[in-house]
């Protein structure tokens, strides 16, 4: 967003819908407590928990529509 004197910022929906649910995925990630309190000491460890934790997130959102 871009701000002019004497106008209002331009408001982008989409936009500002893929940044609410990025935030939502940060903020359920730092409630896990095995990836808040950095158990890896190898980023790729480290990395390796946060995919294994969404790919976990996924298979329960799905099982849960069917």
């Amino acid at each position: 967003m871009h701000r002019v004197r004497g106008r209002k910022p331009v408001f982008d929906a989409d936009a500002y819908r893929a940044r609410n649910i990025v935030e939502r995925v940060i903020g359920w990630l730092k409630r896990l407590r095995r990836v808040a309190a950095h158990a890896e000491k190898l980023a790729v460890r480290y990395a390796g928990m946060i995919s294994l934790a969404l790919i976990v997130r996924m298979a329960n959102l799905l099982s849960d529509t069917t």
